[in-house]
């Protein structure tokens, strides 16, 4: 995640935020433009961008925004849809009359923005259901049912299609951390999860019925391998004694499929991380015509004071093949950034 400023004070801005701390100027993501927008509002009430590169453009916001908050992304004024790109993926969303739902749906909002914005840098397809009944992409947030319903059937998190189902016990943190504990994982978030079940969605847009299927068996195994019998041999013997030789983690080693969702997951972890390292310090004092820049040429870098970093899954060591003949290496794939996948214009 790249760092961003207010275009009217400079500001440092984060990616969640709504209004400048500084200035008070509305704030708004602007997808088109992969940037922060800041706007000020013309006399019809239509929001006019005040930043560089994007002047006098005019904007309004997602109606996830202004009607639900759980949403700070903007649409160009003549986009026929109230929603934003983001918003208009989400086919469900959970029960608002039930306690802590709005909380929960604002957590897994958040996170899947995040994922986007990773997925637009990539150029990646991101049609939804209604552009593309075949090969779009949907989101449904669901809640389990309750405990006295009938023969009541547990929500899962998975991909099917092209639609991802997302537990919201799973923006509780305390739930969250159960349930990580129960499945003797080393780590479990919410974007964490965003980012596998997209890479399940991914291999059926990129990989499935293309000449990238050899390779794919190559490195990752035979997908034909009997997907059910796979993860009940993963639960009941577990990974392999040496699967840090070969995969990113322990639920890698239990399909080619899984194999290939935890890497892509593993991957876009990777990818934000420069950004992060960029963008996790306060800004300094801006100076006299622009930025404050520190030594190495950062914005506004103060490195005596560090922020969170939003999502806690621990970086596996990897070195993006850097020199390596192999298709995998160390603790992880051998992942080197190419240009956007041909099918992914």
């Amino acid at each position: 995640m790249k760092i961003f400023h207010c275009g009217h004070c400079e500001q440092l801005v984060f990616f969640e935020n709504t209004s400048c701390v500084n200035c008070g100027r509305l704030l708004a993501y602007l997808p088109d433009r992969t940037d922060m927008g800041t706007f000020e509002t013309d006399e019809d009430n239509t929001l006019q961008s005040i930043s560089p590169g994007t002047k006098k453009r005019a904007y309004r916001l997602c109606q996830n925004y202004t009607e639900n908050n759980v949403c700070n992304w903007a649409v160009d004024v003549d986009d026929p849809n109230p929603y934003c790109r983001s918003c208009r993926l989400t086919r469900v969303f959970p029960d608002l009359s039930q306690p802590g739902a709005r909380e929960a749906w604002a957590r897994l909002e958040t996170a899947k923005r995040r994922l986007l914005y990773s997925l637009i840098l990539l150029e990646l397809p991101l049609a939804n259901k209604t552009e593309d009944p075949d090969n779009g992409l949907a989101f449904e947030f669901l809640a389990d049912p309750p405990p006295d319903t009938p023969d009541a059937v547990p929500i899962l998190t998975g991909h099917d299609n092209g639609l991802i189902v997302i537990n919201i016990a799973e923006a509780d943190d305390a739930e969250r951390e159960k349930r990580r504990h129960l499945m003797h994982e080393g780590y479990r978030t919410i974007l964490g999860h965003f980012r596998h079940e997209i890479g399940h969605y991914y291999w059926d847009r990129l990989i499935q019925g293309t000449d990238d299927l050899v390779e794919f068996r190559r490195i990752f195994g035979d997908e034909r391998e009997d997907y059910g019998e796979a993860l009940q041999r993963h639960y009941k013997e577990g990974a392999p004694a040496n699967w840090t030789d070969s995969f990113v983690s322990t639920y890698a080693s239990s399909h080619p499929w899984e194999d290939w969702a935890e890497t892509w997951a593993h991957y876009l972890h990777i990818l934000d991380n420069p950004g992060d390292r960029r963008g996790v310090w306060p800004l300094a004092p801006p100076q006299a015509g622009g930025r404050a820049h520190d030594e190495a040429g950062y914005p506004g870098r103060r490195p005596e004071t560090p922020v969170v970093r939003r999502d806690h899954r621990p970086l596996v060591p990897v070195d993006l093949c850097a020199q390596q003949p192999e298709p995998w290496y160390g603790y992880g794939r051998c992942l080197p950034v190419h240009p956007p996948h041909p099918r992914a214009r």
